[in-house]
């Protein structure tokens, strides 16, 4: 029912520059921005292209990386190209910068608030690769005798 009223809503040409597949999250975000208490976060990518992500100031980590995912996932071309979000959190870290100082943010952190973690209105994030260490057998070997 709520889907279905939101997507005639959608229909007005007053929200044209809004995605069709939203979630009311972000809507929620967009209404509180206007009031003055939301925030925009930006995203940029690999590729160089910067991604607006509109967050509600109590929003979590969490909330926050599926809102950018709805927003990625809207913004691709080619949709037959299926991303492993699960894969994207578990190798690469979300990153900001904070009074010069460079924060790395792990799926950890998904529950904590945006505020409580020192992110606010502008903040601009980047990916960065984990170095994962692979460990070879021979090592594993000599570590049990």
């Amino acid at each position: 029912m709520i889907s279905k009223n939101l997507l005639n809503l959608l229909k007005d040409p007053i929200f044209k520059d809004i995605p069709q597949n939203i979630n009311i999250e972000i809507i929620d975000a967009l209404i509180e921005i206007e009031k003055g208490f939301g925030w925009i976060l930006f995203i940029e990518q690999f590729m160089g292209k910067t991604f607006e992500i509109p967050v509600i100031q109590t929003q979590n980590l969490k909330q926050f990386k599926k809102s950018f995912q709805i927003i990625f996932e809207n913004s691709q071309t080619n949709k037959k190209i299926k991303i492993s979000w699960k894969y994207i959190w578990k190798h690469y870290f979300l990153v900001f910068k904070l009074d010069d100082k460079k924060y790395r943010l792990s799926n950890e952190d998904n529950n904590r608030k945006l505020e409580e973690i020192g992110i606010k209105n502008g903040t601009i994030f980047h990916f960065e690769k984990r170095l994962i260490r692979k460990r070879n057998k021979q090592n594993l070997n000599q570590n049990y005798n």
